[in-house]
């Protein structure tokens, strides 16, 4: 009881909202960037642009060097990104505003986003860590470089990725575009929780757990999956009288007692709305801030092990060579506690072990 207070009192506290009210914890940050004016301007998505958009939608890339089991020994960094999606909803230009259009004339300079179906034709760079992927039969997201004939759906930044860091060359097939400009306003607000999250860090106060848990939930409500089905429990008596209202959209009836029946019916795909064009761009972003830390690395000759969504398994004394060279290259420092930065996720006595 008492944790349970403390918790909806520490949340009160940074949010101003009541945790009686959500559900979970990506409800409460959602309407939290709704309250602090973060999705002004930017419309929910239903219908079509909705599910074609959703195909854009990759989580994050865990995976071994080329898809095979690694035997290493010495000295291992896990050189972790400091707060990946936060990171992301920062550095991005913003969320996107206005209505989705179709592309009749692909012309990627002239939209503030886009998210398109492509075909690849050419691979002309392979990657240890592939950034192309499709799904397998079974449903399973592989990373590969195998990807010449194969159709894939992409957002602007997904696709600027693979053209910089591996070379692609593709055919447009279809999609939609954004260019009614950006909501800003998410980057102002996420920057504020992740320097107030830093500052009770450093202070010891256990309340910076609920500015992580509050960042890392911010987007996850944006890309939420449509409910296909729902189910109502309706008396005998009134059943028949429910199937010749609703028969088309029956899936299944269940008996629960002399009293009721489970009726199960479909939704209607119309009826789900989403801002799955902002959660796919987060998504996007936070593999580039990862892209652009493995691919240089790789480009350096540095072995890489594995890689678990934001972090990297790299032979310790490289670090030091890949944060010169990033340094240099973007002009701006890897290492670090900050936005965008990475560092060593071991403590000091664990990393002689």
């Amino acid at each position: 009881c008492k944790g349970y207070n403390t918790f909806r009192e520490w949340l009160k506290k940074s949010t101003d909202l009541d945790i009686n009210y959500y559900p979970s914890l990506a409800s409460l940050s959602d309407a939290y960037l709704k309250k602090e004016g973060c999705y002004d301007g930017v419309y929910q998505l239903s219908g079509i642009p909705r599910a074609f958009i959703q195909e854009t939608l990759v989580g994050g890339r865990t995976m071994l060097r080329n898809n095979e089991k690694q035997v290493i020994k010495g000295k291992i960094a896990d050189f972790d990104s400091c707060s990946c999606y936060p990171s992301a909803m920062i550095m991005m230009n913003g969320f996107l505003k206005g209505i989705p259009k179709v592309i009749k004339n692909f012309q990627p300079e002239r939209y503030d986003g886009y998210f398109i179906q492509i075909k690849i034709t050419k691979v002309n760079k392979k990657r240890q860590f592939p950034l192309l992927n499709y799904k397998n039969d079974d449903g399973v997201r592989v990373f590969t470089n195998d990807m010449v004939g194969k159709i894939i759906y992409v957002d602007n930044i997904t696709l600027e990725d693979l053209i910089e860091f591996q070379k692609i060359e593709y055919d447009f097939i279809k999609g939609y575009y954004f260019n009614e400009g950006f909501n800003t306003k998410a980057k102002k607000v996420v920057r504020e929780l992740y320097d107030t999250r830093k500052l009770y860090k450093k202070q010891g106060n256990p309340i910076q757990e609920i500015y992580k848990l509050l960042m890392n939930s911010c987007y996850g409500k944006s890309a939420l999956k449509p409910v296909c089905d729902e189910s109502k429990y309706i008396k005998t008596e009134e059943l028949n009288d429910y199937i010749n209202r609703y028969y088309n959209f029956i899936k299944e009836i269940v008996k629960i007692n002399d009293n009721y029946y489970k009726v199960t019916i479909y939704k209607s795909l119309t009826e789900h709305f989403n801002n799955v064009h902002v959660g796919s761009q987060i998504l996007s972003y936070a593999k580039r801030i990862m892209n652009r830390v493995m691919c240089l690395a790789e480009d350096l000759g540095l072995n890489q092990y594995y890689s678990d969504t934001d972090s990297i398994h790299i032979d310790y004394d490289d670090v030091a060579i890949l944060e010169k060279a990033y340094n240099k290259k973007y002009n701006t420092k890897l290492i670090g506690k900050d936005v965008g930065q990475f560092h060593i996720d071991f403590d000091d006595e664990l990393q002689g072990i």
